[in-house]
C-alpha cells in the first residue's frame, strides 16, 4: 500500500480538461474577431494584442496546474503525515470521514540502501487503529500492533547480525575484501489487507531477505472488530473445522500432485521421505481470509513440501 508513489503517479498523469482548451480557444477567437473589425491599428498594437492572448492562454493553463499541484501537495502531505507522525494520525482518527470501524496506517516507511552495511531496505510497517480508541485499543488489535513492531524489529536486527557474520566467515575462510565488494542483502517488509468487510479485518505481514540464500515468512492477523477478538478457523467453519479443513487440504494436495506435478511429503504411495508433512490443522493453524470470505490455510517452505514449492495455500470452502 504505497500511497505517496500512487499519488505522485496520479498527479503526473493529470490531463488538462478539454473544457479548458475550449475556453482558451473561444477567448482567442473573440480577440481575433475584434482585431479584424478594427480598420486602423498599428503593428505594435497587433503585437501587444497577440502577446496578451498568449498570456491569457498561459495564465489559464498555469492556474489550472497550480490548483492541481496544490491539491496533490495537500494529499501528499496528508499521506506523509499519517505515515510519519503519530500525533497527526491520532488527530485524523477523530474525524469519521477518514475511516470506519477500523483503519490500517503505515507508521514506518523506509526505502534505501545502507552503503556501510551493504543492505537494501524496503520497509512498510502497519498499525491498526480501532474506531475512537485509535492505536490505544487493547485486545486483539492492541496485541497485533505490539507483535508487528516486535517481529519487524527482531527480524531487522537479526538480519544485520547474520550478514555481518556471513562476511566475517567469508573473510576468515580465504575471501578478500575485493571479492566481497558488491555483495548485498535485500530486506523487505510489507503488508496486505486481505479482507475488511462485515466487521472482519484480515491482514498479512510479510518479511523476506535475500543474500547468499533467500528466506521469507508471513504473519497473519484475523480480527473480529466488533468485539476486538482474534478469529479462529472454528469461527469460520464451525465445530467440525478439523474434519472439514483436513479433508479439503488432502484432496487439494492429491489433485495438485496429479495435475501440476507438485509433491507433498507423506502423500505419495511410494513416498520414502523422512519428513512428516501434513498431518492435521488445529487451533493454532495459520490462515488469512480471502475476498470470498473463506479462510485460506498457509504452510511455510518445508512444512508440507520441498522448499522449491514455496509457501503453500489452501482455500477452505465453508460447508
Amino acid at each position: 500500500m504505497k500511497d505517496i508513489e500512487k499519488s505522485k503517479m496520479i498527479y503526473d498523469n493529470i490531463e488538462i480538461p478539454k473544457e479548458l482548451n475550449l475556453v482558451v480557444q473561444k477567448a482567442i477567437a473573440e480577440a481575433e474577431e475584434k482585431r479584424q473589425k478594427q480598420t486602423v491599428i498599428s503593428f505594435e498594437e497587433e503585437k501587444a494584442e497577440t502577446q496578451e492572448k498568449r498570456k491569457t492562454k498561459k495564465g489559464l493553463r498555469k492556474a489550472f496546474h497550480y490548483s492541481m499541484t496544490t491539491a496533490a501537495a495537500m494529499f501528499l502531505a496528508l499521506v506523509v503525515g499519517l505515515n510519519s507522525n503519530e500525533a497527526f494520525a491520532m488527530e485524523m482518527a477523530a474525524h469519521p470521514v477518514w475511516g470506519g470501524l477500523a483503519r490500517v496506517l503505515t507508521v514506518r516507511s523506509y526505502h534505501g540502501f545502507d552503503q556501510v552495511k551493504g543492505i537494501q531496505k524496503d520497509i512498510e510497517v502497519p498499525q491498526i487503529e480501532l474506531g475512537d480508541l485509535g492505536q490505544a485499543a487493547g485486545g486483539a488489535v492492541g496485541q497485533a500492533n505490539v507483535d508487528i513492531q516486535r517481529i519487524v524489529d527482531s527480524h531487522l536486527v537479526q538480519a544485520e547480525r547474520d550478514f555481518e557474520e556471513y562476511k566475517k566467515s567469508f573473510l576468515e575462510n580465504g575471501g578478500s575484501e575485493e571479492e566481497w565488494d558488491g555483495r548485498t542483502m535485500d530486506l523487505d517488509v510489507s503488508y496486505d489487507i486481505k479482507y475488511q468487510q462485515e466487521g472482519i479485518l484480515s491482514l498479512v505481514l510479510s518479511y523476506s531477505e535475500a543474500s547468499a540464500s533467500a528466506y521469507e515468512k508471513a504473519y497473519y492477523y484475523n480480527i473480529n472488530l466488533a468485539n476486538n477478538e482474534q478469529l479462529t478457523l472454528e469461527d469460520f467453519l464451525g465445530e467440525n473445522y478439523v474434519t472439514i479443513a483436513n479433508g479439503q487440504i488432502k484432496a487439494a494436495m492429491k489433485e495438485r500432485m496429479a495435475e501440476e506435478g507438485a509433491y507433498y511429503w507423506g502423500m505419495g504411495e511410494e513416498d520414502d521421505s523422512e519428513m512428516e508433512g501434513f498431518t492435521t490443522v488445529d487451533k493454532n493453524t495459520r490462515f488469512y481470509v480471502n475476498q470470498a470470505g473463506n479462510p485460506v490455510i498457509t504452510y511455510e517452505e518445508y512444512e508440507v513440501a520441498p522448499g522449491y514449492m514455496g509457501i503453500q495455500e489452501f482455500e477452505i470452502i465453508k460447508e
